[in-house]
């Protein structure tokens, strides 16, 4: 998990890098038209598991993803900031939501798949699971 740590800040600054992107910066990156919508969710929802990895309980989960949906509203603020001539783009941040609710559950599942795993404890006869400890 200590990677995912330094890996954080660089994917959030391409995250950034690619909204305030040109237009035609974006198209050449296939950014926009039919890849628009699931890059959105696809890039959320992967931000959002990144930053829960690690998290041990919910409430610790829910706020990092908390943050990751205030992220999705300040990219299209500083869209909107940057070129100025844009409206406040709120269907692009209702597509990243969907990316983010999708992660916290994609991430919440690993969380509980990998907590069965260290409950999981082998008996005296070497290959039998245990469930002593569930």
């Amino acid at each position: 998990m200590g990677s995912v740590r330094y890996l954080m800040p660089i994917w959030l600054i391409l995250i950034t890098g690619l909204s305030l992107a040109p237009f035609r910066v974006k198209h050449h990156l296939g950014a926009t038209g039919m890849w628009h919508t699931g890059g959105h969710i696809l890039v959320f929802l992967i931000t959002t598991v990144l930053i829960c990895s690690g998290a041990e309980d919910k409430w610790t989960r829910a706020a990092r993803t908390l943050v990751v949906l205030l992220f999705a509203i300040l990219c299209e603020w500083l869209e909107l900031a940057v070129y100025g001539n844009f409206r406040f783009e709120w269907h692009d941040v209702r597509i990243d939501w969907i990316g983010v609710a999708l992660g916290f559950v994609v991430a919440s599942v690993a969380h509980q798949l990998a907590g069965a795993k260290k409950r999981v404890v082998v008996g005296p006869e070497g290959f039998e699971p245990s469930t002593k400890g569930l």
